[in-house]
């Protein structure tokens, strides 16, 4: 007698639980595909190129977003030492992307940046990127809203934004203004551009006859000071050009000189600008005042934690999670008079540069995927283990030591982790599952836009700054390829041999796929017959009046295909092998109907 079972899918990777045990939807690898909440098991998108490769030498040091703005910092060719027979320095680069290209913004330390968003000051235009890669820590902030109204070049002067190399000033007097640089290096390529992008003055206009000087007056005489929308120069060989621009064309960077020097870390909390060191040190600035680094005076302060410090995290119910090497601390309070810091997982620690939140806080510890649960006992938190499905991964791969970038995706619901061989993990409360990106990821940020859209960036060992998702459908121009291996099903029948006949594949896409599948039987065992790989094709993308994108739907197709495929084999149980290579928009396998018959019970 024919029968007929419908098994949906979900539960990511299980590699813990026995293969006979497993529940069928499951599977027993994944590698770019993801689980969303919904259910099913869907390709991954991609990523694509934003800008060109970043100037500069070595992997990406940091990336982040601001608004629409992407920032990226890279490290650059040593600076001759200024004492003679001294070694070289070493120095990176704050970029811009504008218009496709990277503009220099400002000089940063070569350390590995991490970055913290607000508005600790609760002020119109106080909304504030700060970073810090063990140099001083700096802020970054939005153009203001409105052109100033300048009546003077000296009042120009005075408004301007833009950071010059050490040693170099400007100022101004009467309609000059005056570029000194006390390190007698020549100041070159000097323009002027106004509003309307024209050149208001040329190099021409301003060098004459082209000799250089360590001094230089641009005299703006007939210029009127509104129609000034920035000044290009050039100090010394070997930089890169520098503009001084009107506050509401520009980013104003902004470096925290009084705030101290080497923290890897850092976070806002309460109104506070918090810095972590990695020996064990957590210092934070006075409340409301990130430039406010006075203890004696304006509220901050240091906590020593006892342990080398490798994150900061924010956790629900106002608190602030110290990650560190072998213990997580939880830090209480609003300010230095009532800080308490708590000890909340005692003996297991977070890697460096794992740690995020996500309704709860993430991190990565020795037995993998770790997040810590509120709980109702005075707003402590528990330790839990929401990647013990996919333990044996980082046991035997010693992943927990591989770490090189996190993220999350609020859209997808995803904690997000990368490690140095290319691979990663993507957890959501359906599943886990694994990618593999042909581009090795140094660094990553979770960044949204002004329209709710997310900003999900990662810089690359090669320099590039890459956009995930956003219907990228390739890595970067390269071919998506995409496993799939499902957990065995004996269909409630473990002793019984079936005769397996057809499978109906419940399948969702936005344009054609072509997909391989491989059936096998009984868990592997080779006196099972060699069963055909089968493909299935498909154009979907239907969807419900005033429900779906308008651009992401096609007339006339189904929004769900149900497409068969012949499976001519024997066995107790059966499990399915996926695959996929294409540049095609992703696809979801939601479940499968499978026919067959019952055969006898197996024999000893």
């Amino acid at each position: 007698m024919s029968r007929s079972a419908y098994t949906p899918l979900t539960g990511g990777i299980n590699l813990v639980t026995p293969p006979t045990q497993l529940d069928p939807g499951a599977c027993l690898y994944a590698v770019n595909y993801e689980c969303p909440v919904t259910g099913g098991y869907r390709r991954i998108e991609g990523y694509a190129a934003e800008g060109p490769e970043v100037p500069g030498e070595g992997p990406i040091l940091g990336v982040a977003s601001l608004s629409d703005r992407i920032l990226a910092i890279r490290e650059q060719a040593p600076r001759a030492s200024a004492e003679e027979g001294g070694d070289p320095q070493r120095w990176a680069a704050l970029f811009q992307l504008d218009d496709s290209a990277w503009r220099f913004l400002a000089e940063a330390h070569p350390g590995r940046h991490e970055w913290a968003e607000g508005n600790v000051t609760g002020t119109e235009g106080g909304r504030t990127l700060f970073g810090v890669g063990q140099g001083k820590p700096f802020g970054v902030q939005l153009p203001a809203d409105e052109a100033g109204d300048y009546v003077s070049v000296v009042e120009l002067s005075g408004a301007l934004v833009g950071e010059l190399p050490d040693g170099a000033t400007y100022a101004a007097s009467g309609d000059t203004i005056t570029v000194t640089d006390t390190g007698s290096r020549d100041i070159t390529g000097v323009t002027v551009i106004g509003r309307d992008g024209t050149t208001l003055l040329t190099v021409a206009d301003v060098l004459g006859d082209g000799s250089t000087n360590t001094t230089l007056d641009i005299d703006l005489t007939g210029i009127a000071p509104n129609d000034v929308a920035y000044i290009t120069l050039t100090i010394g060989s070997g930089n890169y050009p520098r503009r001084l621009s009107v506050p509401d064309l520009e980013l104003n960077y902004t470096v925290l000189a009084d705030a101290p020097s080497g923290a890897c870390f850092i976070a806002l909390f309460k109104n506070h600008l918090f810095l972590g060191f990695e020996p064990g040190s957590l210092q934070h600035s006075g409340i409301g005042d990130p430039e406010n680094w006075d203890a004696a005076t304006g509220g901050a302060g240091e906590i020593g934690v006892g342990q080398t410090l490798t994150g900061l995290l924010l956790g629900p119910g106002g608190v602030l999670h110290v990650v560190c090497r072998d213990s997580i601390q939880t830090l209480y309070g609003t300010n230095a008079e009532d800080w308490q810091l708590k000890t909340t997982v005692p003996n297991s620690g977070g890697r460096p540069y794992s740690a995020q939140s996500l309704m709860q806080p993430y991190f990565i510890a020795e037995r993998g995927i770790a997040s810590l649960e509120a709980t109702n006992a005075y707003g402590d938190f528990r330790p839990m283990q929401p990647g013990h499905p996919v333990e044996p991964l980082f046991l035997q791969n010693q992943l927990f030591t591989r770490v090189v970038a996190s993220a999350i995706s609020k859209q997808r619901a995803q904690y997000r982790v990368w490690f140095d061989n290319g691979t990663g993990i993507y957890m959501s409360p359906a599943g886990i599952t694994t990618v593999r990106f042909p581009h090795q990821v140094a660094v990553a940020y979770s960044g949204e836009l002004d329209d709710g859209n997310e900003m999900l960036l990662f810089g690359s060992n090669a320099g590039m700054i890459y956009r995930l998702d956003n219907g990228a459908t390739t890595f970067g121009g390269t071919d998506i390829e995409a496993f799939l291996t499902l957990a065995y099903n004996n269909l409630r029948s473990p002793s019984m041999r079936k005769r397996f006949r057809r499978v109906f594949w419940d399948v969702r896409s936005g344009s054609d796929a072509n997909i391989s599948i491989l059936p096998d039987f009984d868990y592997g065992r080779t006196e099972t017959g060699i069963p055909r790989r089968e493909f299935i094709q498909f154009l979907l993308g239907g969807g419900l009046w005033d429900v779906a994108t308008w651009n992401n739907l096609s007339w006339s197709v189904p929004s769900l295909g149900q497409e068969p495929m012949n499976v001519a084999g024997t066995g107790t149980a059966i499990n399915f092998a996926i695959y996929s290579k294409s540049s095609s928009s992703p696809h979801e396998i939601l479940g499968y109907d499978i026919h067959f018959d019952h055969r006898r019970p197996r024999r000893g």
